[in-house]
C-alpha cells in the first residue's frame, strides 16, 4: 500500500505540485508513528538479555546492559533521522505552497553565465572629495590632524606618567 503514495509523492515533486507531496508526508508521519510504536513496544514488551543463551554465562549483566544502550541508541537514531527527513517532505511541501521549489537545473543555467573577473569589476573608488566629507583622509601625510588633538603620542607601556618612579622624579 506504501509503493502507490511514493510514486505519488515522486510525480508530486516532478510537476511541483503541493497536494501529492502533503499526501507523502502524512504517509511519512503515519509510518514514522508506527515505527515508534514498534520502538517502544520492542524497548518495553522484549528483553535482548532473555532471549539470548550466551547471557546465562558470567558477565551477563553487563552484556545485557551494553545490548540494551546499542538498541536504544540505534533505534532513537534512526527515528531521528526519520522525523528530519518528515520535516524536509513538509518543507518542500510548503516551498511549494508558496509558489517556489526551483530544481538543480536553475543552478545548472546560473552556471554558464560567464563569470566575471574579481579584480576591477565594481569596485567603488573613493575620492579626495567623499573621503574628506566624512573625515577618513586628512589633507596630507604631515599636515594631518594629531591624535586626541595631542602633539605627542606615548608609546612605552606603562605610560611615564602613571609609572611608580615616575613619582620619585618630580
Amino acid at each position: 500500500a506504501g509503493i502507490p503514495v511514493i510514486l505519488i509523492g515522486l510525480w508530486g515533486v516532478r510537476t511541483k505540485n503541493e497536494v501529492p507531496v502533503r499526501l507523502y508526508g502524512y504517509y511519512f508521519v503515519l509510518s514514522f508513528a508506527v515505527d515508534l510504536i514498534v520502538f517502544i513496544g520492542d524497548l518495553s514488551l522484549y528483553s535482548p538479555c532473555g532471549n539470548s543463551p550466551t547471557m546465562a554465562k558470567a558477565g551477563s549483566s553487563f552484556a545485557c546492559g551494553a545490548s540494551r544502550i546499542a538498541n536504544i541508541t540505534s533505534s532513537g537514531l534512526l527515528l531521528g533521522i526519520s522525523l528530519y527527513c518528515t520535516f524536509i517532505v513538509f518543507s518542500y511541501a510548503e516551498e511549494l505552497s508558496l509558489g517556489g521549489g526551483n530544481d538543480l537545473s536553475d543552478l545548472a543555467a546560473a552556471g554558464m553565465h560567464k563569470k566575471q573577473s574579481l579584480v576591477g569589476a565594481n569596485v567603488m573608488i573613493t575620492t579626495v572629495d567623499n573621503a574628506e566629507m566624512y573625515g577618513t583622509m586628512t589633507k596630507g601625510i604631515s599636515g594631518g590632524m594629531p591624535i586626541f588633538g595631542a602633539g605627542y603620542h606615548e608609546t612605552n607601556f606603562p605610560p611615564d606618567h602613571f609609572s611608580p618612579a615616575a613619582k620619585y622624579k618630580r
